[in-house]
């Protein structure tokens, strides 16, 4: 794999690390069933590749949301074929090989995701390609509590562990990074980067300020609310004050129990409370009762229920003109999200699947749980330190411009109105002012004539009448 694990930039005042990323499944897809291509679309893990150990060994782990745990599991093939229906198809440590492998102490120590943790430290490649290298440190476990590679935690503080030893602080104290901030950024389905240190609209880098999904950084834009916090569990969630599907026909049915939606990036889909189910039933039945569609269920933790449909366009194209959409409103960011026919559907090349999932559980159903289409289409940040979301709601500064433009346009309608008005009042008083002019001068000839035919007459003065009387 050709990835870069950390690309390291020096921007005048601003350090920061940027991270390429990939999707892996969390599951094994051992027959190509629906049910288990459908696990595999939806239940994912974003894994990043770096360099560890001499000789260099390039290994795949993932990030962790709710940790702050920083651990590189030791060769875990048992771990995994423990659970065979785990994917395994990943590149494991293995500390045997790596003769630059030292323990930092004595004592063994217990984490979120391990017991047993030995203290330890490496080089780490930067940058697969050549020999910038740095050195890290990390816990090696004995023993893990779920089969996983390793761990990248994002969290500085949890309720139980050491929070000098996380990875963020790590990276800090190598001066790595100016902040604890953290980013996601998606530049499309395949291209995604872990931005560190800074948030976006601070970071002046082609990387950044590329067209990533149509996003636009700009500080004018961020909005931010508190991490929720729930039995001292981190929860990444937006408060929202209703949730309305809207159909095609312009009707609405509107759910005001649903009070939040959780950002899940280890998801492929959205889960709805199973309350709303019927709903999504009703208006795949008539495909399914032609055989264009699919109800499939599979039992994880809980049933899974979800749709399916065959990938034809006349389908497609039937099912797309009477796809409902999803809007949620939140006060606390004051925007109204969404997501329709082009952000809710997975296509490979037989069917289509509809990547909104519903799971009997009724202990959720308050809350959408919303992963991979929400994510890559809204861009978030956060601040682990202050314990802060922030959100850049750069689609209503587009509709803001949107309204600008329009009251510009209307505006400038307006001006030419009022031009057209002011010019034709111009012309009809210029037209009254030359009609006055002819008028009046017509009559001032005439009275000129009149004064002229009264001046030919002689006038005799009266010393030379009285002369010629005589």
């Amino acid at each position: 794999m050709k990835y870069i694990f950390l690309i390291l930039f020096f921007n005048y005042a601003f350090c920061y690390l940027i991270i390429p990323l990939k999707y892996l499944p969390i599951y094994k897809n051992k027959s190509s069933t629906q049910n288990e291509i459908y696990n595999s679309i939806i239940n994912i893990k974003l894994y990043t590749e770096l360099g560890i150990g001499t000789p260099i060994q390039n290994i795949e782990i993932p990030l962790d949301f709710y940790s702050n745990d920083f651990y590189i599991s030791d060769n875990p093939k048992d771990h995994f074929n423990k659970s065979s229906n785990l994917f395994s198809n990943i590149k494991f440590f293995r500390s045997s090989k790596s003769i630059s492998l030292y323990s930092l102490e004595d004592t063994f120590l217990d984490g979120n995701n391990f017991y047993l943790g030995e203290y330890s430290e490496d080089i780490f490649y930067l940058n697969l390609t050549n020999n910038t290298k740095i050195k890290l440190q990390f816990y090696l476990p004995i023993k893990l509590k779920k089969a996983e590679s390793g761990g990248i935690g994002l969290l500085l503080y949890t309720s139980k562990y050491n929070s000098e030893r996380t990875f963020l602080k790590c990276i800090k104290r190598k001066n790595l990074i100016d902040n604890y901030f953290w980013n996601i950024i998606y530049k499309n389905d395949k291209d995604i980067f872990l931005l560190l240190g800074n948030l976006p609209h601070e970071i002046n880098h082609t990387l950044i300020n590329s067209d990533f999904n149509n996003k636009n950084f700009n500080k004018d834009d961020i909005k931010s609310i508190q991490y929720e916090i729930d039995n001292g569990n981190t929860k990444y969630s937006i408060n929202v004050d209703n949730i309305i599907i809207i159909y095609q026909n312009k009707s609405k049915l509107n759910f005001n129990d649903i009070k939040k939606i959780e950002l899940n990036y280890n998801s492929g889909g959205i889960k709805l409370p199973i309350h709303i189910f019927s709903l999504y039933e009703q208006f795949f039945e008539k495909y399914i009762s032609f055989g264009y569609c699919f109800k499939n269920e599979f039992n994880m933790n809980m049933k899974i229920i979800f749709f399916y449909c065959k990938n034809e366009k006349i389908i497609i194209d039937e099912i797309s003109t009477n796809f409902p959409e999803i809007k949620f409103h939140s006060n606390d960011l004051n925007y109204d999200f969404d997501l329709d026919i082009k952000d809710l559907f997975y296509t490979n090349e037989k069917y289509i699947y509809f990547l909104i999932f519903f799971e009997n559980d009724n202990s959720n159903n308050n809350r959408i749980i919303v992963g991979k289409p929400f994510m890559k289409k809204y861009q978030f940040s956060f601040e682990p330190d202050k314990k802060l979301i922030y959100f850049y709601s750069t689609k209503n500064k587009k509709s803001e411009i949107k309204d600008n433009n329009i009251n510009n346009n209307e505006n400038k309608k307006y001006i030419f109105i009022i031009i057209v008005i002011i010019c034709a009042f111009v012309l009809i008083l210029a037209f009254i002012f030359f009609l006055l002019k002819f008028f009046l001068m017509k009559y001032m000839n005439r009275a000129k004539k009149a004064y002229e035919l009264e001046d030919e007459y002689e006038y005799i003065p009266k010393k030379d009448l009285i002369i010629n009387n005589n």
